[in-house]
């Protein structure tokens, strides 16, 4: 003011500045924000009442099937004590995707885990990022933790009933929402996937400012992500990470067991078929198979056989019909098919007299055939 005065000011004009000053003042410090609330600590011991929110905006597809599972395992992870779960999905508009259901019971869980793996991506209303919609559907549960997963910045604000606010401060509205919930002991914990690094400072005016702690940055990867939603149920519990139950094992893979089932009843059937199919003897002559297929004739019946095998009772024996062959140096794997020809040979033409002579075997007996 010294220096505005050098050229002389009256004492009226000093009192017009000083008053000005104060009242600069008066709005300087008024404009400045109230501090955020801060995080509350961990509540280390369970149950607690857990809810969480996903984002799942039109940028979140790459990573959702990661989403999903780590989730799942998540709920597996605080099935340990009566913790209650809840999820709730945001994109333009915010959804309560699972209510709180008690996983310590095993068909509440396993109905959770149905849930988390139904959700699906929101596309609706331009695919905005509404993150006061999501904690504010949070808030309505009152829950003790919130673990808040994104992977970029809010867009828009609002809600469907008032209409959204399209603007580039479209994150103080989910401030507020994140300081009332703090205020009142929930706990908030971000989980920024894949976030850039630009938008960090607004994961941490929702959550809080320390790293690994208020809020975790994770890689793209099912595994990194695990393995901070294991670290946050570790400090949820106050029990270590290795102490916290396992991933289940899922539901029982009906389809592909009965697959597997029928696929080896079909090879069994098809064994058994090409077993039992009739095989030609490689070392037989033409003529011996179709000999072999004559005796197949549908008109022959077996009641006309004994007739037949009394033709061929006269019939050399194996050992005659062999021992030329041998005396000749005929290999012995010969033998058997030069017996064959021979038995079948007169059979053939014991059953060509047969038919000559009207079915029977023997041209004495009458032709009138059996009663």
């Amino acid at each position: 003011m010294r220096h505005v005065c050098a050229l002389g000011c009256g004492p009226g004009v000093r009192g017009a500045l000083s008053a000005i000053t104060i009242a600069l003042l008066a709005v300087l410090v008024g404009a400045v924000p109230a501090a955020a609330a801060p995080n509350p600590g961990w509540p280390a011991q369970c149950p607690q009442r857990v809810v969480l929110v996903l984002d799942l905006s039109e940028s979140i597809d790459p990573y959702l099937p990661e989403v999903k599972k780590s989730a799942s395992d998540l709920v597996d992870a605080l099935r340990g004590a009566s913790n209650e779960v809840a999820v709730v999905t945001f994109g333009s508009y915010a959804t309560l995707a699972a209510p709180l259901m008690n996983v310590g019971n095993e068909a509440e869980r396993r109905q959770l885990k149905d849930l988390i793996y139904d959700v699906s991506l929101t596309f609706g209303d331009g695919g905005g990022t509404n993150w006061q919609a999501g904690l504010s559907e949070a808030a309505a549960l009152n829950p003790g933790i919130v673990l808040f997963l994104t992977d970029g910045q809010p867009t828009v604000s609002g809600s469907p009933s008032s209409g959204y606010l399209d603007s580039e401060d479209s994150l103080s509205p989910a401030v507020q929402v994140a300081d009332s919930m703090r205020g009142s002991g929930t706990r908030i914990v971000g989980l920024g996937m894949g976030l850039e690094p630009e938008y960090v400072p607004n994961l941490v005016q929702v959550t809080g400012p320390v790293p690994d702690d208020d809020y975790y940055q994770t890689g793209t990867d099912a595994h990194g992500l695990l393995d901070k939603l294991y670290d946050v149920a570790s400090k949820t519990c106050g029990i270590p990470v290795a102490a916290l139950p396992q991933p289940g094992g899922g539901e029982f893979p009906v389809l592909p067991v009965i697959g597997a089932v029928v696929a080896a009843v079909l090879l069994a059937v098809l064994g058994g078929f090409l077993k039992s199919r009739p095989k030609s003897d490689p070392a037989s002559p033409p003529s011996v198979r179709r000999k072999t297929e004559k005796l197949k004739d549908p008109s022959i019946r077996l009641s006309d056989l004994p007739p037949i095998a009394a033709n061929l009772s006269s019939a050399p024996t194996e050992d005659a019909v062999t021992q030329p062959a041998d005396e000749a140096g005929t290999a012995a794997r010969d033998a058997p098919s030069s017996r064959r020809a021979l038995s079948l040979d007169r059979l053939n033409r014991a059953i060509d007299d047969q038919r000559s002579h009207g079915g029977s075997a023997n041209p004495q007996e009458p032709t009138g055939g059996h009663p």
